[in-house]
């Protein structure tokens, strides 16, 4: 299962990203690989979160939008560029 999405201001995408169940199992606690893609670009952040199933689609995109957000302000704060 997959759940996937965008993020877009004025009809404009900003990023796109997505959530891999990594098991079969429709139920329980599991373990999902996301993905957070900057739209037009390269640029990426990935990781791997738990979710209980029943929580909800809702929850899941929660959990991947802070988790993405910390992998950025991570890579914002340490670039030196």
């Amino acid at each position: 299962m997959a759940l996937h999405g965008e993020v877009k201001i004025n009809g404009t995408d900003i990023y796109e990203w997505s959530a891999v169940r990594q098991s079969r199992r429709a139920y329980g606690l599991n373990e999902y690989e996301w993905t957070v893609w900057r739209a037009g670009t390269d640029e990426r952040w990935t990781g791997r979160l738990k979710h209980e199933y029943d929580d909800g689609a809702l929850v899941l995109t929660a959990k991947v939008m802070r988790a993405a957000q910390r992998k950025m302000t991570k890579v914002l704060t340490t670039d030196t560029g």
